[in-house]
Parts: structure tokens; sequence; C-alpha cells
């Protein structure tokens, strides 16, 4: 099964704020809609075990869904209150390669660790100078790399 995630305005979107995820088969074929977001949608990322997909999205859409069913797992601002506004566009996401912890980052300059154990909040990083433009582990998951601005960091995991 292939994803790939539409935007809001028509097209695949279908005309409103609201954007959709389709499925599609081997030979491209349009399956269907397997999930709508709030907002046009930035990144779609399965896990490492190919279980979950993460689908983020502008207007606060953060959710981890099955990746067969389509089912919602969790509701990343409903169900973690500490991860932030839950209107700012949803930009930048990564697993961690044992697939223990996901990264993301908002419009509001930080970026969170959250344990997929149980979706709770590890930390936040909050001194970031601008958004955060991407994310990626190590293949040791030692390193945390994600860009803010014109600077890119590191965070010892």
């Amino acid at each position: 099964m292939f994803y790939a995630g539409g935007s809001g305005g028509g097209g695949w979107g279908g005309g409103s704020s609201n954007a959709s995820v389709h499925t599609f088969n081997s030979i491209g074929d349009h399956i269907g809609i397997f999930y709508v977001m709030p907002g046009g949608v930035n990144v779609l990322d399965l896990s490492p075990d190919g279980q979950m997909l993460a689908v983020t999205s502008d207007d606060g859409g953060a959710v981890i869904l099955n990746a067969t069913s389509g089912a919602l797992i969790t509701d990343l601002y409903a169900d973690s209150f500490q991860i932030g506004n839950s209107s700012e566009n949803v930009i930048s996401f990564s697993w961690s390669n044992d697939g223990d912890r996901i990264f993301l980052s908002s419009g509001e300059f930080k970026i969170s660790s959250i344990w997929t154990s149980n979706w709770t909040v590890e930390w936040n990083y909050t001194s970031l100078p601008s958004w955060v433009g991407s994310i990626d582990t190590t293949p040791d998951d030692r390193l945390l790399l994600f860009s803010s601005g014109s600077v890119v960091f590191s965070l010892l995991g």
C-alpha cells in the first residue's frame, strides 16, 4: 500500500481546509481516503516496523494511525497535552530508529520527544531561534539532529 497526502482547496484535498491521506495500490490505482487531517498534510512517515503511520498537518494535525487499517492510535495534541498549541502547523516529524520515540515540531519554535510505549512527553526543547525544518537521528539513536532557521543542532539521546 502507498500513501499520499493532499492539501485543502480542491483536487485530492476535496475543496476545504481539510486534507486527506489517500491510499494507492502498487500499480497506482486509487484505493480510497485513509484519514482526513485538519489542514494541508506536511509529513507522512512509517514507523520502523511498518505498523504505524505518522501524519502531521497544518492547523494542529499530528496523529499516529494503524498503517494497515487507518484506525487512529493516538491524536498527539488531544492525547498528550504537554506538546503545545493544537492550532499550530506541525511541520517536522521523525521516528527513532528503534521505534521507542517520536520527535516532532510545530510553529512554536520547539521540538518534543514522545515515548511510543504510552504516548507521553519525554521532553520539550524550547530554546530554538526559528521553526524546525528537518529532524533525524543517527542510526544508533545516540544523536538527534535537526535544523532551526540557519542552525543545525545535535542533542545526545
